[in-house]
C-alpha cells in the first residue's frame, strides 16, 4: 500500500446498531484515524452517515459525497472500520467496489484484512458482503418478530397519530387534537365531503401534527385509522420500501 498517500474515511451507524452493538461514530473515527497515522496516510476527508441504515446506499448524504469525490480522484483509498459500514447489501457493496476500481481507488477495511486488487481478495469481499447482508436480514426479521408480538398483545409499535401523543411507546390522548378528530368524524357522518372538512378545519385555524394545513388525503387517513375505534392494525403493508403498495392488506 505504499502508493497510497491520501485516504477517505467513511463511517456509518444505524440507530439500532448504536443502541445494541456499540458501533459509535466516535469509536470508528478514532480507530481509523490511528490506523491512518500508523501507515502515514493523509486523511483527505471524513464522511459520516449517522443514524442511517445499511440496507442500501440511497439516502446517504455522506456516501453521495464520497462517490462524487472518488470521481474527482481526491484520494487513493477508502478506509472503513468494517465492510458492513459500507453497506449491508451485497449488490450495493459490489457496485461501490466497481466504482472504486474504475478510478483506481483501493478499499480498505480495518477489521477484515484483504486486498481488493487480487482475485482472492475480491472473493473475500464478496463473502463478507454476503455475510453483512445476511446479518441485516436476520436483524430485520428479529425486529419484525418482536413488533408483531407487540401488536398481537395490543401494544402500540410507534408512529404519529393525530389525536394522540406517543409517551414511552404508549398512546396518550391529546385532548386538543382529540376534539378536532371528533369534529372530523361528526362532519363526515353528517354528509360533509373530505374537501369540505379540510377547508373548514383550515379556516378555523387548526393544524396537523407537523403544523401544516389539513389536506384531503390527511382527512381520509384519519377517517380510515382503526386506532380511533381502539384497534391496532399491523403489517398492512409488508416491505413498504421495496414493494411500495404491493401486498397491502385491508
Amino acid at each position: 500500500m505504499n502508493e497510497i498517500k491520501r485516504v477517505a474515511i467513511y463511517c456509518r451507524v444505524s440507530t439500532e446498531e448504536q443502541a445494541t452493538e456499540g458501533y459509535s461514530i466516535s469509536a470508528q473515527l478514532q480507530t481509523l484515524r490511528q490506523y491512518s497515522q500508523l501507515y502515514g496516510w493523509e486523511i483527505a476527508e471524513e464522511y459520516v452517515d449517522e443514524g442511517i441504515s445499511g440496507k442500501n446506499i440511497k439516502g446517504r448524504p455522506a456516501m453521495t459525497r464520497l462517490v462524487a469525490d472518488v470521481e474527482k480522484e481526491k484520494f487513493q483509498a477508502v478506509l472503513v472500520w468494517k465492510i458492513s459500514r459500507l453497506s449491508r447489501n451485497m449488490l450495493d457493496t459490489l457496485t461501490l467496489l466497481d466504482k472504486f476500481e474504475d478510478y483506481g481507488v483501493k478499499f480498505i477495511s480495518y477489521s477484515e484484512n484483504f486486498d481488493t486488487g487480487s482475485p482472492i481478495g475480491r472473493l473475500v469481499v464478496q463473502l463478507m458482503a454476503s455475510i453483512a447482508e445476511m446479518e441485516r436480514n436476520t436483524l430485520s426479521e428479529n425486529v419484525k418478530l418482536g413488533m408483531t408480538q407487540r401488536a398481537k398483545e395490543g401494544s402500540w409499535n410507534g408512529g404519529v397519530v393525530f389525536g394522540y401523543d406517543s409517551v414511552n411507546k404508549e398512546l396518550v390522548v391529546n385532548e386538543d387534537e382529540a376534539e378536532v378528530v371528533r369534529q372530523i368524524f361528526e362532519m363526515y357522518a353528517s354528509g360533509k365531503g373530505l374537501k369540505a372538512i379540510a377547508n373548514h378545519l383550515n379556516k378555523a385555524g387548526f393544524h396537523t401534527k407537523h403544523n401544516r394545513h389539513f389536506s384531503i388525503n390527511g382527512i381520509a387517513t384519519i377517517l380510515d385509522n382503526h386506532v380511533y375505534i381502539g384497534k391496532i392494525r399491523w403489517l398492512q403493508v409488508e416491505n413498504w420500501d421495496t414493494r411500495r403498495r404491493k401486498g397491502k392488506k385491508p
